[in-house]
């Protein structure tokens, strides 16, 4: 199946990151729900930050640290929406974020087939973002973003085509899905990414269909 390796463990319906995070003051075991190479720096800047606090006086404990990192929840960003086939969604809008995105598929799942839904906004180097990404993919389906910059999903299919053969364009956000679930087994990591717009209404969607 596809699955997560290592790195994470099932927790309920999530997925968490157990870290180890040491400073020169002390040592905090972590159970991060954010997944992403990029989170285990950004929590160690939060604790970094407390521990400053705490020098200046503010009554923080080293429980309310791992704890309150623990509940830490950012819908939309490489977050599981569902395990068979496993679907990921991640508002990985620019090129930092695609190149993120592409790198942590890599760390946490093991797959063996990669169907992509992307959608981008026109005012965002287009090229560049689906030339990281794209090649990596069996199968992708180019759609719309809801929004007046968004790049056509005709326009954004013909700019693929040119270094994929296996692009469509669909309109309708709904039927994208079913379409790409239809390409999947339990080989197949689902990702769907681009503008944040496109993001949030797929995954509306997702959770209706779950």
């Amino acid at each position: 199946n596809a699955s997560l390796v290592k790195v994470g463990e099932y927790k309920g319906n999530t997925v968490v990151q157990n870290l180890n995070i040491i400073t020169e003051r002390d040592s905090y075991n972590v159970k991060l729900s954010l997944l992403g190479t990029y989170q285990v720096q950004n929590c160690n800047v939060v604790i970094n930050v407390c521990e400053a606090l705490i020098d200046l006086g503010v009554n923080i404990t080293k429980e309310s640290i791992t704890n309150g990192l623990s509940q830490v929840k950012w819908p939309g960003r490489l977050e599981i929406m569902r395990k068979n086939p496993l679907v990921v969604i991640d508002g990985a809008h620019n090129i930092d974020g695609i190149r993120k995105l592409t790198e942590s598929i890599e760390i946490y799942f093991k797959y063996r087939k990669l169907v992509l839904i992307i959608g981008i906004l026109a005012d965002k180097q287009v090229d560049e973002m689906i030339n990281i990404i794209c090649p990596k993919a069996e199968k992708i389906i180019a759609v719309t973003p809801h929004s007046e910059r968004a790049e056509l999903c005709e326009d954004l299919k013909e700019k693929i085509n040119i270094c994929h053969k296996e692009c469509e364009a669909i309109m309708d956000y709904e039927e994208a899905y079913i379409k790409a679930l239809s390409y999947c087994d339990e080989d197949t990591l689902l990702v769907i990414s681009g503008s944040l717009y496109m993001v949030g209404d797929m995954r509306k969607i997702i959770r209706n269909h779950n």
